[in-house]
């Protein structure tokens, strides 16, 4: 099953209480863990897919009904009816909510035929058996019924119960009797009386039978079971209201994994520490997001299910396998070998190994929560014309991300809100891999300083799939049953994610895939594409499209790059490209639902740009600097952007006493066609001036000049001035010791 096909999976049970099962170890049945809310758009559409699914013909309930109370006698005239057949024919029907009624309203023509008995009130007169022939039409029914939920028990109480038919164009007829006098106005006054008998009948039906079995109904599917794939899923109705806003339940669940066969290698411990106890308040719906279906989570059984995720091995992360599933994402984490200061271009993978089980938290502000203990990540880092080198780091990490649904592309997203590392130890690295013999603190701060803002920076926005999902995953594994069969033909459109603190939110809409002899295809527009010159990294096109029939929400796009073959079909308005260098084309193409494609795609032409500017430096500030300021002049070229729009950007580090990752002092805006940059220092100390070029495709090239500000008298190292070492000599040799260990960079890279 494909990762978009659970996500609606999982959607779909979110708005159902009927799909529940047998619960995997490590897995909790949480009390009312799961909200759900149909809306009045809801019901309407529950009507319309139920329609199909009605019978056509129906056994008619036995009767034994009194039609005449004769004054004269204990005895009473009584029509019996027993395999009696009725053909259905649905005109129409709508579910609703009437204040705290939920009502089934339905028009239907109604055919019966079969035998009925009269029986005689008077001793000795007999009884007449005959042949009954109705034909009801626009009969229309309304029952309103208000369910109550008590310690799970169901309780079903009709409040209203309305029948009604067209008596003019209605036909009922009693034929094949054999009467006597008595029983002759006995036959008589039925048929008259005929139409009212029918309505009060079926009025007390619906009071008297109607809630037994509505009651007997529901109790069945109070708790159910069920099994998909790996995941197991129990869910139980917990609570149960109707308002004028649509229906509402509270769900009891319970979620588990099925674990490998000889446990999950990828665990880094073995932490047996059950999940905190299952519980807590019910997720809060808001009946002001006007969707057909809404869906919440409450935080503790989304613990409870990370839990169990953890303990099957759900939750290891490794580049390889990202780079299968979601190479976008991995793309975003380009870079970052440079951030741990090797050279450019070095190539970085990884696994994430989690040693304990993560502690989640939903929080308005920054998502999902993630508290992540013992947490192993084994790094292995490979620079250009270098050996490869490698680490181990075992940290404690909280990470928050927010999923939201993005109004640009219509696609689920999630963007890093939050990364704080509460402990980082270096545990080993390959000996002689440049930059991994610094100190453990020193990295901890770097990581926590620069490394991780740098992450939630590139962790803006990640793209996880459209917000339109098919149901094709439930529809085979439910193939055998009625769900299967209207599964198959729903597209499910999430509107809304909403985070609140303790739960979490889905607004979603459901769509009927439609059949139609449609043969005009839709047509495809641009919102938004990258202009001219690009860097080497991810694309991102976004496009929309119109259509006769499809709505532009349930278009789906194909695309092509360079000319060659056309990707599958989705949902996705936004696309994700990656080139080489060079001059490249994408074609993409809307796709109506009933497989029209545009045959004039939309044609996006850019060119990568992978060579950074080159910089050079005319004036740098002197070794120890006597003025209140620090000058460079500089200049710059590129192979592709003309010098006069290359833009320069100047900042000012200072190295902190004792040791750390620098402090930065100062940062300048980015200016095209500088030529100089001027900052201030403020104070004694050692600093470092960086000066970077930007081209026109966002590739950078930057210098550092180190220099000392030192304003002399008293600046000394030692106990006593007789005996004290002045601190510039120290200065100038760790200057000098810095630009020799530059060099000898610049030397390996230039080989």
């Amino acid at each position: 099953m494909r990762r978009r096909e659970r996500i609606g999976l999982l959607l779909l049970l979110a708005t159902t209480t009927l799909a529940v099962a047998p619960t995997r170890a490590h897995a909790q049945m949480c009390s009312r863990a799961l909200s759900v809310r149909i809306g009045p758009r809801g019901l309407g559409f529950i009507a319309e897919t139920v329609k199909p699914l009605v019978p056509t013909s129906i056994d008619v309930p036995d009767v034994d009904k009194v039609v005449l109370d004769w004054p004269i006698t204990d005895n009473d005239a009584r029509v019996k009816m027993s395999g009696v057949k009725a053909s259905v024919d649905l005109k129409d029907l709508r579910i609703f909510s009437n204040g705290t009624s939920l009502h089934l309203a339905a028009v239907v023509d109604v055919g019966a035929n079969g035998p009925v008995q009269i029986d005689n009130p008077y001793v000795g007169f007999g009884s007449a058996s005959c042949q009954l022939d109705v034909a009801l039409k626009k009969l229309s029914v309304d029952v309103g019924a208000r369910i109550d939920m008590d310690a799970g028990h169901v309780k079903v109480e009709i409040t209203d119960a309305k029948i009604d038919f067209d008596e003019q164009a209605s036909r009922v007829a009693l034929t094949g009797c054999t009467l006597g006098e008595v029983l002759s106005a006995v036959v008589k006054f039925i048929k008259n009386h005929f139409s009212g008998a029918i309505k009060s009948l079926a009025e007390k039906i619906a009071r008297d039978r109607v809630p037994p079995l509505l009651e007997a109904r529901l109790a069945g599917t109070l708790e159910k079971s069920g099994q998909i794939n790996d995941v197991s899923y129990t869910a139980r109705l917990d609570a149960l209201k109707a308002d004028f806003n649509g229906v509402q339940a509270d769900i009891g669940a319970q979620l588990g994994f099925a674990a490998p066969a000889g446990g999950a290698p990828c665990l880094a411990g073995v932490d047996t520490t059950p999940p905190a106890t299952c519980n807590g308040p019910a997720p809060q719906l808001s009946a002001g997001i006007e969707t057909m279906f809404a869906a919440g989570i409450n935080e503790a059984l989304l613990q409870s299910v990370v839990h169990s995720a953890w303990r099957a091995g759900k939750l290891c992360i490794d580049s390889d396998a990202l780079a299968q599933s979601k190479p976008e994402l991995l793309s975003k984490l380009d870079g970052l070998g440079t951030m741990l200061g090797q050279p450019a271009g070095t190539k970085m993978s990884f696994q994430v190994k989690i040693g304990r089980a993560p502690r989640v938290r939903i929080s308005e502000a920054f998502g999902l929560l993630l508290d992540l203990d013992e947490l192993e990540i084994s790094m292995q880092l490979t620079p250009p014309n270098a050996p490869a080198g490698g680490m181990r780091i075992l940290a404690s990490l909280t990470v928050g991300a927010k999923p939201s649904v993005s109004p640009e592309s219509g696609a689920i997203t999630v963007s890093l809100r939050q990364a704080v590392v509460k402990r980082m130890e270096l545990l080993g690295a390959q000996p002689g891999t440049p930059g991994f013999g610094m100190d453990p603190a020193r990295l901890t701060r770097f990581i926590d300083t620069v490394g991780m803002p740098l992450l939630q920076k590139r962790m803006g926005e990640i793209q996880l799939s459209p917000s339109v999902i098919g149901l094709e995953g439930l529809a085979q594994s439910q193939s055998a049953s009625p769900i299967g069969a209207i599964a198959g033909n729903l597209l499910v459109e999430l509107k809304q994610i909403q985070m609140r603190d303790g739960y979490a939110a889905a607004y979603l809409d459901v769509h009927r895939k439609q059949v139609t002899d449609d043969r005009q295809p839709p047509a495809t527009s641009i919102v938004e594409a990258p202009n001219g010159i690009v860097g080497p990294a991810m694309i991102k096109i976004v496009v929309t499209g119109n259509d006769n029939e499809t709505p532009a929400a349930l278009l789906r796009y194909r695309y092509r790059l360079d000319g060659g073959q056309w990707s599958e079909t989705t949902y996705n308005r936004r696309i994700d490209v990656v080139a080489a260098a060079g001059q490249h084309e994408v074609e993409i193409a809307a796709v109506d639902q009933q497989g029209n494609v545009d045959s004039s795609p939309v044609r996006v032409v850019y060119s990568v740009d992978e060579n950074p500017p080159d910089l050079q430096v005319s004036k740098v500030p002197p070794n120890v600097l006597e003025e209140p300021t620090a000058t460079v002049h500089f200049s710059g070229s590129d192979d592709i952007t003309p010098a006069a729009q290359l833009a320069y950007r100047a900042e000012l580090f200072r190295q902190p006493q004792g040791g750390g990752a620098p402090e930065l002092v100062s940062q300048g805006e980015w200016l095209v066609g500088a030529a100089f940059a001027s900052m201030q220092p403020t104070g004694d100390g050692i600093y470092t001036m960086r000066v970077t070029v930007r081209d026109g495709a966002g590739n950078v090239t930057s210098k550092d000049f180190g220099f000392v500000v030192h304003s002399g008298g008293g600046c000394s190292v030692g106990a006593s001035p007789s005996t004290a070492t002045s601190t510039l000599p120290l200065l100038l040799g760790l200057l000098a010791l810095v630009g020799i260990a530059r060099r000898r960079r610049r030397r390996r890279s230039a080989r």
